[in-house]
């Protein structure tokens, strides 16, 4: 069994669903410090033909969890919903998924729980790009007192034998391989090239919006293009990432 174990992200990039392909258990680390200013509430989509920032404004809080996070306004949606649709009206593949899109967009607003948003909107794309894995969400396993003893707890309740990380957790983990092999679990770092991807520079480190209305059908196999083999630690010393 292959787990990977990401905070939700708000319309994520292609490097995201890189991980999802290649997992069987994918789960949304959700009961962790929310970051202000971070991926759980914004992303880049192409506004005016240029990469802009579209983002999802919250309200104010104190030190609390992602799941606890909630969506500053009613009518939010609206003005996000518009700015999506102007840009990407034209695109070939707009008709075909923007209805569902709105409606999974609007339902999960209303919920008002920012976590909620993300979660759905990333199981809605894993619908339209065909890819499918065992979703679950890190606040149904407890809270362990580390950030290495609740992956590890995690992971071992989903029995795994790989552990694919990303790329970014590296440098709180290189030290972590023996913990993670005392538990019978191979820790790995996904090897995930966009640019093997995405020709046009201009289109680099997108939402997954931006490929699903431009490309359709042809999305799942685009990011396919982008995975290698998965970086041992050993592979990962020297790397500049």
């Amino acid at each position: 069994m292959i787990t990977s174990i990401m905070q939700p992200t708000f319309l994520p990039g292609l490097s995201f669903f890189s991980l999802i392909i290649q997992s069987d258990n994918f789960v949304f680390l959700d009961n962790v410090q929310f970051q202000k200013q971070s991926w759980q509430q914004r992303n880049q989509i192409m506004i005016n033909d240029k990469k802009s920032w579209i983002i999802v404004p919250i309200k104010k809080s104190e030190k609390k969890e992602i799941n606890q996070i909630k969506i500053l306004n009613d009518n939010i949606h609206k003005k996000i919903l518009k700015t999506i649709k102007q840009n990407y009206c034209k695109t070939q593949f707009f008709d075909e998924y923007w209805e569902s899109f709105e409606k999974i967009f609007i339902k999960s607003c209303d919920t008002r729980y920012l976590s909620v948003l993300n979660i759905n909107i990333i199981k809605w794309m894993c619908e339209k790009l065909n890819i499918n894995c065992n979703f679950s969400i890190s606040s149904n396993y407890g809270n362990s007192q580390s950030k290495i003893e609740r992956l590890i707890s995690i992971n071992k309740k989903l029995n795994t034998s790989i552990y694919l990380s990303p790329i970014g957790a590296y440098n709180y983990l290189s030290n972590s391989k023996i913990k993670f092999k005392n538990h019978n679990i191979d820790l790995v770092f996904n090897n995930y090239d966009e640019t093997k991807s995405i020709i046009d520079n201009k289109r680099l480190n997108l939402s997954v919006i931006d490929l699903l209305f431009n490309y359709g059908y042809s999305s799942k196999k685009i990011i396919l293009k982008g995975i290698g083999k998965p970086y041992s630690p050993l592979e990962m010393v020297g790397k500049n990432f």
